[in-house]
């Protein structure tokens, strides 16, 4: 804030705030909206038990679950929110299940998320904003092509990963 109170000393606030991206902040404000209100209703515990019940309570299920769909949503909506999301409903597992179950679907959440990211331009805020100024300069980035090499680089990061999950905490 001291930062930023003393750049307001130099510069018009007009001038700063035409040069926020404004469409990115939106976005996110959007995004942390509906996961509010998916873990008020009560929808996080649901989705707890709805995992277990169709893992019937497998470790390495579970596990390969949560990386593979981790990998997959995160690539569709932004992983930070998806994130957001999931660590409360791994909390619940874990209520139910024990810290030890849950290590190794930490570790899946946070592999298939960050590389589940990689998939398409808005999977990861990186990629937004590496998106948006990369138009602005007059190098637009298509959806498709980017998530053409994102597909991939996805599945393969996904296959190394299941691999890594399994050999070091579920063999």
């Amino acid at each position: 804030m001291v930062g930023a109170s003393v750049l307001l000393l130099f510069e018009k606030p007009t001038d700063i705030l035409k040069d926020v991206e404004w469409n990115t902040i939106f976005f996110f404000i959007g995004l942390f909206i509906i996961i509010g209100g998916v873990e008020a209703s009560g929808g996080i515990k649901l989705m707890a038990e709805w995992i277990l019940k169709i893992t019937q309570g497998s470790q390495i299920a579970t596990s390969m679950l949560i990386l593979w769909a981790s990998g997959i949503i995160s690539g569709v909506i932004d992983n930070i929110p998806y994130t957001a999301t999931m660590s409360p409903m791994l909390i619940e597992i874990q209520k139910s299940m024990g810290v030890d179950y849950t290590i190794p679907l930490w570790w899946c959440l946070s592999l298939g998320a960050c590389l589940g990211g990689n998939m398409t331009m808005i999977g990861a805020a990186a990629n937004v904003i590496v998106s948006e100024n990369s138009a602005k300069f007059g190098y637009p980035i298509k959806f498709m092509q980017f998530m053409k090499y994102g597909l991939i680089v996805v599945g393969i990061s996904l296959v190394i990963s299941t691999a890594y999950i399994y050999l070091i905490y579920l063999k």
